[in-house]
């Protein structure tokens, strides 16, 4: 009787599919999607039960889901020994709860074939992070700091920051290992510096500043051009006063 049943779902699939499938190939009984599993892969199927033989083919029953908006499709389908389609057994939906999209676990760097500057006078480390597009542009960068990594840690000090304020404050203060970064927001952008020196550090407010109000970071900034004007800050640090003269000294 099982075998006749299922024989009978195999023919009514053939009647009602009129289009051509590939090798683990099937259409959402529910919406029509076409969707795949590997047979080999149990990732791809939530569970399985072999069949006895039937017109010299082993058949094989799979359970499989997909989302779809707010909901979870569940199919029952049939598929041969060599893992075709065959029809479907059965399919109902269920509502699924809304999950937080789940963030990136990386940032991906900036124009990696332009050096940064391996030390500066004024800054231990400087970089510019757009937390949108997911880069970091590494300006200053010690080859012994993995800044992509301190990227993602800085940015969530900065999330946390906006999670426990009404309005968080442009500018903030973290400590990561044994760095101590001021951190500016700029929109979508943090820049993010240690200075070397107590006389130094006033410069970091004002290089932000340059930064917000400057053109030459959005929306691709210019590398070359950023590690350049750190080179003229550091001989002129009055310059940071008057930001044409930097980019146009």
């Amino acid at each position: 009787m099982a075998s006749q049943k299922v024989h009978d779902e195999i023919k009514r699939s053939e009647r009602e599919s009129g289009t051509s499938l590939s090798r683990g190939e099937f259409q959402c009984q529910i919406c029509r999607e076409t969707l795949s599993l590997d047979p080999e892969d149990e990732r791809t199927y939530l569970s399985k039960t072999e069949h006895d033989r039937l017109f010299g083919m082993q058949l094989v029953t799979y359970r499989v889901e997909h989302l779809m908006g707010e909901e979870r499709h569940v199919n029952t389908i049939i598929l041969d020994h060599e893992g075709y389609f065959r029809g479907h057994r059965d399919s109902y939906t269920e509502k699924t709860q809304k999950k937080e999209r789940p963030r990136p676990n990386h940032y991906w760097r900036m124009f990696p074939g332009i050096p940064a500057l391996s030390e500066s006078r004024l800054f231990k480390l400087a970089f510019i992070i757009d937390r949108r597009e997911r880069w970091v542009l590494e300006l200053v960068a010690p080859e012994n700091v993995k800044v992509p990594k301190l990227a993602l840690m800085a940015v969530d000090r900065v999330d946390e920051a906006e999670r426990v304020y009404e309005s968080a404050p442009n500018q903030m203060t973290i400590k990561i290992a044994d760095l101590e970064l001021e951190v500016y927001l700029m929109d979508s952008r943090l820049l993010c510096a240690e200075a070397k020196s107590s006389e130094s550090a006033p410069l970091i407010e004002k290089f932000a500043k340059l930064m917000a109000s400057s053109k030459q970071i959005a929306p691709i900034p210019n590398k070359k051009l950023m590690t350049y004007a750190l080179k003229v800050i550091e001989e002129h640090p009055e310059f940071l006063d008057h930001p044409d003269l930097v980019f146009h000294f």
